[in-house]
């Protein structure tokens, strides 16, 4: 998503697309964001019935990891602020399941 509007991402047969996390965003300071993402089925037959392949890997800190950005940078976010990776965890599960 760039200014509020998702951007599509076209088959490359050439390229590897790759989708960073919450922690890795707070690592790098907010270099590197971590994206919003969502599958949409194309229209098109032709497009639909181009391969393409998947594959997720996701890696979790133990709880007790302290999170904050590496290296000599003071946090630019309260959310960079150093914490552990439980606390990041059940603030994304709150963010994401709210009633």
């Amino acid at each position: 998503m760039k200014d509020g509007e998702w951007v599509q991402t076209p088959p490359n047969p050439n390229s590897i697309l790759m989708q960073i996390g919450d922690m890795m965003e707070a690592f790098s300071n907010g270099v590197y964001k971590a994206p919003l993402h969502r599958v949409v089925i194309p229209e098109d037959e032709a497009v639909r019935r181009t391969p393409r392949q998947s594959v997720a890997l996701f890696i979790h800190a133990d709880d007790d990891v302290t999170i904050e950005p590496i290296g000599e940078a003071k946090p630019i976010l309260d959310k960079y602020k150093a914490h552990n990776a439980k606390e990041t965890t059940l603030r994304k599960f709150e963010t994401m399941y709210k009633e």
